[in-house]
């Protein structure tokens, strides 16, 4: 497969307002950026989702074991190499990583997200207000829940960004997806 030309030229005056946000937060613009910034509408959007998301309730460990659940269940190993790095910069072990790509967690309330989350991307139609009960039992808020949601469908769409535009992996550990989808 031939990968998406990261080194842009030119991009839209609009677009580089938000790359040089993303340069000053993240010190870098990685490439999955430069592919959004093709679209101004696209870059804009995710950034401020993202950035929305980023300042919410949910723990950062926990958005970071769903973007990597959500990146081993999509085969993308651009976001799975991506968030193995952020978890790890989050405080995540190795020992939590490995089981999150497997969607397990030692910890009652994040196994209860981490399911949540699979059956969302294996069982989409089969959502309803009992997984929502069941997030609730586990002591989620409903504003947490909702953010479950958003983060795992923000973590989907870089996955498939990522996966139809070849992104060189620019992130320092690079890893193979176990392609869990496969075995659902």
């Amino acid at each position: 497969m031939n990968q998406l030309n990261v080194q842009l030229p030119s991009v839209s005056a609009e677009a580089q307002v938000t790359l040089d946000l993303v340069q000053k937060k993240i010190g870098r613009v990685p490439n999955m950026y430069k592919v959004m910034a093709q679209s101004n509408a696209v870059l804009s959007a995710y950034y401020s989702f993202s950035s929305a998301l980023s300042t919410g309730a949910l723990p950062t460990q926990l958005a970071e074991k769903i973007a990597i659940a959500v990146a081993e269940y999509n085969n993308c190993a651009y976001c799975l190499s991506a968030h193995q790095f952020l978890g790890t910069k989050a405080g995540l072990s190795s020992n939590e990583i490995e089981e999150t790509r497997s969607f397990k967690s030692d910890n009652i309330k994040e196994q209860t997200c981490l399911l949540f989350v699979k059956n969302m991307l294996v069982n989409p139609l089969n959502i309803s207000v009992d997984d929502k009960r069941t997030l609730i039992d586990a002591g989620f808020t409903e504003g947490e829940v909702l953010e479950i949601i958003g983060n795992t469908i923000r973590n989907m769409f870089t996955n498939y960004l990522n996966l139809v535009s070849d992104t060189e992996i620019d992130w320092p550990l690079i890893v193979t997806p176990y392609n869990i989808a496969d075995e659902n």
